[in-house]
């Protein structure tokens, strides 16, 4: 249910977010991957969850959404218009899953 999710979900990111803060205190020693909870978990957020999400809503916008509708909300024409469509279907998505990789490594 709606209710059980969102109790789960509350519980789940006070717990993170507890564990964060402490790590600045109490559990300073304890480490995963040589970072202590709260650098995991920044890393993990702008290194993995960033760039996929960035990727996943170019490829939504790109080849998901109706034409029209994307083109009408940008107010693009002519050249605009597939120049738009170029770099959102395919240079967008090259550079995003390049910088994940860099990320990565």
């Amino acid at each position: 249910s709606r209710v059980g999710a969102t109790i789960i979900s509350g519980v789940a990111v006070w717990v993170l977010g507890i564990a964060a803060l402490l790590s600045f205190n109490i559990w300073d020693d304890v480490l995963f991957f040589g970072l202590n909870i709260f650098d995991l978990l920044d890393t993990f957020t702008s290194k993995v969850m960033l760039p996929l999400t960035g990727l996943g809503a170019i490829i939504f916008v790109a080849w998901c959404l109706d034409r029209n509708s994307v083109t009408q909300e940008l107010g693009l024409t002519g050249g605009k218009e597939q120049l738009w469509n170029l770099v959102a279907r395919y240079v967008a998505p090259i550079g995003l899953i390049a910088v994940f990789l860099a990320g990565l490594f």
